[in-house]
């Protein structure tokens, strides 16, 4: 992870910020009700990301959608897809459904491809609740700088057989994404007999092409979301094992290797945040824990805010 003096630098918030129904019919037994209304927790919330400042936000279980942007566009940040989840739970409270939402300061990027959502198929193929959303950014003052951001709720609950559908739900995130993660590998110029070279990836983030003019990088992707499961599990797993090969950012940093340190830790944390083949030099993390905001169906997970700051030298 070499640090590149001249890398533009950028922060992210991961956030699974409770849907609005299920703060209210959850098991916050020890929570005044009154605070977990949406009119008393969008301030709090607001409060949050003005401090991270950060310059992507990437969020699960968001059902205030329009509320949100338009609170968020004074403070520079535009929207640049919700993906409203199938079949909300929340909806059996007469709440909009919740869903996944990413949010990008307009001052350090710009939508080079517009955000897409897809959900998840069950193993009979039909349309599952989850799904999970990505868009690609470029840097607002270097466009060739590109960084695929995606984000996602995989399956709640415990047991064995809610761990293979979350290895599931994980495996057609990245099938997904593919063709993202193709385009945004640079083409060689080569001299070879048709001009291009055959690449072989390197963990830098790089890669070398025999009959090229020289190495050439690839962009990063970060994938961000509410996994439902702990670090070291089968999701996890997953895309440590992708060719890209994906880090935890939270391994990253507990590794002690001075690429990430933690501002603050608990030892029931985690940052559900993975970044592909060292593209992005992390160089800090803090995380966050909202008193009466957890996961709100009944979910394994611990951590339900994030916050990392990178540099991105892509």
């Amino acid at each position: 992870y070499p640090r590149t003096t001249n890398a533009p630098t950028f922060s992210i918030v991961q956030w699974n910020i409770l849907a609005d129904g299920l703060a209210q019919n959850g098991d916050f037994i020890k929570v005044d009700p009154g605070c977990l209304e949406w009119d008393y927790r969008l301030p709090l919330l607001l409060s949050e990301l003005q401090e991270a400042n950060a310059d992507i936000i990437c969020m699960q279980e968001l059902n205030h959608f329009d509320d949100l942007k338009q609170h968020l566009e004074p403070l520079g940040y535009q929207a640049a897809g919700f993906l409203p989840k199938h079949c909300s739970p929340a909806a059996r409270y007469k709440c909009a459904p919740d869903g996944l939402a990413i949010f990008y300061k307009a001052s350090s990027f710009r939508v080079a491809s517009p955000a897409k959502g897809q959900y998840f198929l069950d193993e009979s193929g039909e349309t599952s609740s989850q799904g999970y959303l990505h868009v690609v950014l470029e840097h607002a003052r270097d466009a060739s700088k590109r960084l695929v951001v995606a984000t996602t709720h995989l399956k709640a609950k415990e047991g064995e057989d809610m761990d293979q559908i979350r290895l599931r739900q994980m495996t057609q995130l990245l099938s997904g994404l593919a063709s993202e993660m193709e385009l945004l590998q640079p083409q060689s110029n080569g001299n070879g007999s048709n001009g291009n070279g055959s690449g072989r990836g390197h963990s830098n983030g790089s890669s070398s092409s025999s009959g090229s003019n020289g190495p050439t990088k690839r962009s990063p992707v970060l994938i961000t979301g509410d996994f439902n499961a702990v670090p070291g599990s089968a999701p996890c797993k997953a895309l440590q094992a992708h060719p890209v090969r994906f880090k935890s950012l939270w391994d990253v940093a507990a590794g002690g290797n001075g690429v990430m340190r933690p501002r603050a830790s608990s030892p029931h944390a985690y940052v559900e945040t993975f970044s592909s083949g060292g593209s992005l030099d992390a160089a800090e993390l803090s995380q966050q824990q909202q008193q009466g905001e957890g996961n709100g169906d009944g979910a394994g997970s611990s951590m339900d805010a994030g916050a990392g700051s990178s540099s991105m030298d892509a």
